[in-house]
C-alpha cells in the first residue's frame, strides 16, 4: 500500500463522520496499480493523484472540516508531502480541537506542553486535556493524571490522578493498570496495598505490556512487595520489555550491565542501549549517556557530545535531572570555547525540533 492510500485510509477512518477526497477513486486505483517495479508513468499517476488530495485536503480544511484539518495538520507536522511548518500545523490542530475532535484536542495539548509552533502554556495544556478526558480519550486522561502527579501546569492532587487511571485500567488499557499498581505500591492518592499492587504488575506483565514487565521486573530483582527474589526473572522480563523499545526498560538493563548487577558486565552494550533509551527522550538515559560520553565509559570521549545529553537531560527532565544536568552543564561551560558550546546548543536544538519535543 502507497502512503497515498494510508493517507486515505486515516482520512477516511479519523472522525466517526464520512469525509472522501474528490481524488479518492483515483488515489485508489493509482496505489493498487504501483508495484516495487513502479514504471515512470504510474510514478507520475501517484504523484498526481497526491497533489490533487493534498488540494482536496487543504480546500475542505479552508471550509472548516475537522478531519481534513487533522490530516493536514499531521501532513506539516511531519513533512509528509509538504515542507515541515510546526507553526501551521499547530494552527490547524488548534481549528480541529475547537471543533472537538480528540485526536486533535490531545495533539493540541502536547503542542501547548512543549511550545511546538505555539507559546509554551501548560494551563491551557490541562485545560484541554480536561476536555478530552472527561469525554473518554484515554490518551488524555493518561496525561492528565500525569500533570496531576507532576503537579505540572496544575496542582498536585494524586486522588484526581488516581480516579484518571482507574478509568483507563477499566476501560482496558493496561499502561494505566500499572501506574495505578505503582500508587497502590506507594499509598499515593490511594490505600496502600502492595500485594494489589503485585497482582496488577503481574497481570500487565502477562498481557505483554512492557510496563508491566519493568513494574514486575523491579519487585522481582529487589524481593519487594512480598515477592520471592528472583534477579534471572527480572532481567528476562527487562529484555522483553527493551526488545519492545521501552525506554525505561531499556535505561535500567543497561545499568545493569554498566554495573554488572544481575548481569554481565559490558561497558559497550550498556552505552549502546542508554543511548536507545536517550534517543526517545528520556531523562535519566540522557543524563547518564551524556556521562558515558564524559568519562568515555563504552563509548569514544566526547565531551560536545556530552554537553548535548546534559542540555537535553535539563531541558527535559524533572526537578532532580534538571538540577544534576544542571551542575554538569555548568561545569562543561568552563571548559568548552563559545564554538563548542554554541555547536551543542544548536545541536540539541535540532534533537528536540527532530523529535517534536
Amino acid at each position: 500500500m502507497t502512503r497515498l492510500a494510508v493517507l486515505v485510509a486515516v482520512v477516511a477512518l479519523s472522525s466517526p463522520l464520512p469525509w472522501t477526497p474528490a481524488h479518492a477513486a483515483g488515489s485508489a486505483a493509482a496505489s493498487s496499480s504501483s508495484s516495487p517495479a513502479e514504471t515512470k508513468a504510474q510514478a507520475a499517476a501517484r504523484v498526481k493523484a497526491e497533489a490533487l488530495l493534498l488540494k482536496d485536503l487543504q480546500a475542505a480544511a479552508a471550509k472548516g472540516d475537522a478531519r481534513a484539518q487533522l490530516t493536514l495538520a499531521q501532513r506539516y507536522a511531519d513533512g509528509t508531502g509538504v515542507k515541515p511548518d510546526p507553526k501551521r500545523a499547530t494552527m490547524l490542530f488548534t481549528q480541529a480541537a475547537e471543533a472537538g475532535l480528540l485526536p486533535a484536542v490531545l495533539e493540541f495539548a502536547r503542542r501547548l506542553e512543549h511550545g511546538n509552533g505555539v507559546p509554551r502554556d501548560l494551563s491551557r495544556a490541562v485545560h484541554w486535556l480536561n476536555i478530552a478526558a472527561e469525554q473518554g480519550q484515554i490518551d488524555s486522561q493518561m496525561a492528565l493524571a500525569d500533570k496531576l502527579l507532576s503537579g505540572t501546569g496544575i496542582g498536585y492532587d494524586p486522588t484526581r490522578a488516581a480516579h484518571w487511571l482507574r478509568t483507563a485500567a477499566d476501560a482496558g488499557h493496561m499502561r494505566a493498570l500499572v501506574r495505578l499498581g505503582r500508587l497502590h505500591l506507594r499509598g499515593e492518592g490511594v490505600p496502600q496495598n502492595q500485594k494489589l499492587a503485585s497482582q496488577m504488575f503481574r497481570k500487565a506483565a502477562d498481557a505483554g505490556d512492557p510496563a508491566g514487565r519493568v513494574a514486575l521486573a523491579e519487585l522481582l530483582r529487589s524481593g519487594a512487595a512480598g515477592i520471592d527474589k528472583n534477579s534471572a526473572e527480572g532481567i528476562r522480563l527487562l529484555e522483553a520489555a527493551a526488545a519492545q523499545g521501552f525506554a525505561p526498560a531499556l535505561y535500567q538493563l543497561a545499568m545493569a550491565h554498566y554495573n554488572g548487577v544481575d548481569a554481565t558486565l559490558d561497558l559497550a552494550l550498556a552505552a549502546q542501549q542508554m543511548t536507545q533509551a536517550a534517543d526517545q527522550g528520556y531523562p535519566q538515559a540522557l543524563l547518564q549517556i551524556g556521562r558515558f560520553h564524559l568519562e568515555g565509559k563504552g563509548v569514544a570521549k566526547d565531551t560536545v557530545r556530552a554537553f548535548v545529553y546534559f542540555l537535553l537531560a535539563e531541558e527535559l527532565g524533572g526537578p532532580q535531572i534538571k538540577e544534576q544536568a544542571s551542575l554538569q552543564t555548568d561545569a562543561l561551560e568552563t571548559r568548552l570555547d563559545k564554538a563548542r558550546i554554541a555547536e551543542a546548543r544548536k545541536q540539541a536544538k535540532e534533537w528536540r525540533q527532530l523529535r517534536g519535543l
